[in-house]
């Protein structure tokens, strides 16, 4: 997950958190990685099964609190319909094949699949430089070995459902923006630079961002949703 995405947005979680409660499930399964906290916030209200971890190097900080299970992307070890719902969150970005994630979690849940991440409005010059930073801190990442793309659009997430008539699939939009402050992003992106991956040019690229900022501003990224319930 890059440094720069709102994924602890209370706001976009609350959202996503009503969205979930109004679905009422008996039981949930967390798709997901070391970044994925959200059942334990949850665990009050919606009984969480288990904590599907895809890939995870280190021991899940939910271990002890939720059964953890590894997975793939395209084989999770849980057998067909064996929660009500799977919760897929800021995952996609981290896909190799977010198909095969997406059919799996499927292929568990009895009801459908609730899907949140990362989004940035085209339409907005403030948004689109955010992710273009986003860009600049990932393409940093790939270099040191860590699988991370682009946030995905909504058309992105569903591409895969488009012909499934045995699908009823809603995505939507969330975004309430706030200008990052200015001494924030240079502290991130100076730690940034300071580690590994980072060749010349990335300061150069950099400054042309900030340039940027300092003249039409950066915003938060909103968040994109999608919910697959079967029919």
């Amino acid at each position: 997950m890059t440094a720069y995405a709102t994924t602890s947005n209370t706001i976009y979680l609350s959202r996503f958190q009503q969205l979930l409660l109004s679905l009422s499930p008996d039981s949930v399964a967390d798709i997901g990685g070391p970044v994925s906290d959200f059942a334990a916030q949850v665990r009050a209200s919606v009984p969480v099964t288990c904590v599907v971890s895809l890939g995870a190097a280190e021991p899940h900080p939910l271990s002890g609190t939720f059964p953890v299970v590894n997975g793939s992307e395209d084989l999770f070890p849980l057998e067909d319909d064996s929660v009500d719902l799977a919760l897929v969150m800021h995952v996609a970005h981290r896909c190799l094949d977010w198909p095969s994630v997406l059919t799996q979690s499927l292929r568990i849940a009895r009801r459908g699949v609730l899907v949140i991440e990362d989004h940035y409005d085209p339409g907005l010059p403030s948004q689109v430089l955010a992710n273009h930073l986003d860009g600049w801190s990932k393409a940093i990442d790939r270099r040191v070995g860590v699988t991370t793309f682009e946030a995905p659009s909504g058309a992105r997430l569903a591409r895969s459902l488009v012909l499934r008539t045995d699908l009823a699939v809603t995505l939507g939009t969330w975004l309430d923006v706030s200008y990052r402050n200015r001494e924030d992003v240079d502290a991130e992106t100076e730690a940034k630079l300071a580690g590994p991956g980072v060749t010349p040019s990335d300061s150069g690229e950099l400054q042309v961002i900030l340039g940027a900022m300092d003249r039409i501003g950066l915003t938060r990224p909103g968040a994109v949703w999608m919910q697959v319930l079967k029919r």
